[in-house]
């Protein structure tokens, strides 16, 4: 009984030692087993997605086909819509050329006569823009000398010196209200 049990730990210890080093002949069936189930599932997904995409291209393929077979239709469409359009418009320009009375003079324009309403009298009389012309520089009266002036501008450009030499002086500034220089 003593060898019995010391072989039966014996071999249970080499089991062991198979199972360690992956080795042991039940394992490497399962291990068999689930390579062959493996390789089945991922040949049925290739299988299957070469399936879809081969759909998937058959489907864009349709869609695209419809998709340029009714621009054409569209196309022809709008086409025959203008080419009627067209001559629809053309009859009516030809109508009406036909019909247009070209000796009349309705093509002149003719002035309106302009009504004017009497002047009340109390009323004064329309300005004119005749007589808000300019005045003429020579018509013009200044109410200052010409050296006053000229001596205002020196002070505002700040060229202002002692009241000795305000008078007379008006040539060395450059300054002719003429425009004379």
């Amino acid at each position: 009984l003593f060898r019995y049990y010391k072989t039966k730990i014996q071999e249970l210890k080499a089991e062991l030692q198979l199972l360690r080093e992956f080795r042991h002949p039940k394992y490497l069936a399962a291990v068999q087993k689930l390579d062959a189930a493996y390789k089945e599932e991922l040949e049925f997904e290739e299988t299957s997605e070469k399936l879809e995409n081969e759909r998937i291209i058959a489907e864009y393929e349709r869609e695209q086909e419809a998709a340029d077979k009714e621009l054409e239709e569209r196309l022809a469409e709008l086409m025959d819509t203008m080419i009627q359009e067209c001559d629809e418009n053309r009859k009516h320009i030809e109508h009406e050329f036909h019909n247009a009375d070209i000796n009349s003079a309705s093509f002149y324009s003719y002035p309106v006569n302009k009504k004017s309403l009497r002047r009340r009298p109390n009323e004064p009389t329309p300005f004119s823009e005749k007589r808000m012309r300019a005045k003429n520089p020579q018509q013009v009266n200044y109410a200052l000398s010409e050296v006053d002036i000229l001596n205002d501008l020196r002070v505002l450009d700040g060229n202002y010196e002692d009241s000795e030499h305000r008078l007379d002086d008006h040539h060395k500034t450059g300054y002719n209200l003429r425009c004379e220089t």
